[in-house]
């Protein structure tokens, strides 16, 4: 059972679609895959990004990589524009639903790329997958 099942199970409340509000951000890029590597604990640190970017640049040479999150988190290499802490939330909306994937670790931004349909390429590692996938959009009929 999805945790977001669980929880509306407990509290006796329905689940439903919830409405993003999205503020435009200047961005100049066409084709980008939106990335983070937030995530809390050692648990969700990749070291193999790079590695992932290059499969990317292989694959799609005019794909652009854009980093996102906290300006805490962990910086990588080999990403196209950084804009780790210089985004809210509903900037990163924006961002994400004019991305053409989504790619990190199970997050805030994995479950607004669900609700708008996006591709996603996300890393669990506590919790399994199938708890914790993105709610809405095309992975809610995953289980």
């Amino acid at each position: 059972m999805h945790l977001l099942d669980r929880y509306a199970l407990s509290c006796g409340v329905k689940i439903d679609k919830p409405f993003i509000l999205e503020h435009f951000y200047p961005i100049s890029l066409d084709k980008y895959v939106v990335f983070q590597t937030s995530g809390k604990g050692n648990s969700r640190q990749y070291d193999y990004w790079t590695k992932v970017f290059s499969f990317i640049k292989d694959y799609a040479p005019d794909c652009k990589i854009v980093h996102v999150g906290l300006p805490t988190d962990q910086p990588v290499s080999g990403v196209d524009l950084d804009l780790r802490g210089k985004t809210n939330m509903k900037q990163l909306a924006y961002l994400i639903k004019n991305s053409l994937l989504y790619l990190g670790v199970d997050s805030f931004s994995a479950h607004l790329a669900g609700f708008y349909d996006k591709k996603i390429v996300a890393l669990y590692s506590y919790c399994y997958a199938q708890n914790c996938y993105p709610v809405w959009g095309l992975y809610r009929d995953w289980e």
